[in-house]
């Protein structure tokens, strides 16, 4: 996760990434808006594509562990990562279920899987978008 950070912050400017508004709209990947921020460099587009789709993989495999052993602050940490990650690639819709999980106030571990199934169909739509 951390060479993905440093990749997002080698292509993005800084600013950009600490000032980035909250999504209005609910669309699964704005390529375009991603592309802008990369200024439209194709190749660090696909290095950083290929990051993405391990990176989320690791994620998503870290909740699971996560949420089995109800260990909530772990879910939370997790849950931020994958918030961050999403808000910065332009994955609208994830960073939004992140954001409720990283958020959630229960341990009820139904819920907390209801969350995570969420996540995971997500992550699916995103990776055949990518």
């Amino acid at each position: 996760m951390i060479f993905l950070e440093n990749i997002l912050f080698h292509h993005l400017k800084k600013k950009e990434i600490e000032t980035a508004p909250i999504a209005t709209n609910s669309l699964h990947f704005d390529k375009q808006e991603l592309m802008d921020k990369l200024e439209g460099d194709e190749e660090a587009y696909a290095e950083l594509m290929e990051m993405v789709k391990a990176n989320l993989i690791d994620i998503q495999n870290k909740l699971d562990l996560a949420i089995e052993a109800e260990e909530i602050e772990d879910v939370r940490k997790v849950a931020h990562a994958l918030k961050g990650s999403s808000l910065n690639c332009c994955f609208y819709v994830l960073k939004d279920l992140s954001l409720s999980l990283e958020h959630i106030d229960t341990h009820d571990k139904s819920v907390l899987l209801s969350r995570n199934n969420d996540i995971k169909k997500e992550i699916q739509i995103v990776l055949e978008l990518i």
